[in-house]
């Protein structure tokens, strides 16, 4: 009874669709850290003009609303194929790393484990 429950799962976070979702939330909280980084080196700079603080804000209202929920899809959706799927990493380690940065290591996860199995899987 457990296994072609298991086996829908699989299919499930290793498909075509998972796997686009994947990608654009790990690419869009890739952005999202690199956004708020320079944000945060020109933080000075931006406060003291106002047009140049309103535009930073709507980018930031922007990048922030879409990254929470690419964020959500990308922490739930890695934290589930590291425990139901991923037979090669380390788990405590990796589970250390999402609970400690959230979607941030969530998409490092995807770029170091996830698409390295997806692909040999579908080769």
């Amino acid at each position: 009874m457990a296994e072609p429950r298991l086996n829908r799962i699989h299919a499930l976070l290793c498909g075509r669709r998972a796997y686009t979702l994947f990608r654009y939330s790990a690419w869009w909280i890739t952005a999202l850290a690199v956004f708020f980084a320079i944000a945060m080196l020109t933080y000075d700079r931006v406060a003291s003009n106002e047009i140049a603080r309103v535009a930073v804000q709507a980018i930031a209202a922007v990048i922030g609303s879409v990254g929470s929920a690419a964020g959500l899809a990308i922490f739930f959706g890695m934290l589930a194929y590291l425990f139901m799927c991923d037979q090669s990493s380390s788990k405590l380690l990796w589970l250390i790393i999402f609970l400690l940065t959230a979607c941030f290591g969530s998409s490092v996860y995807f770029f170091t484990v996830y698409r390295r199995q997806i692909f040999r899987v579908a080769a």
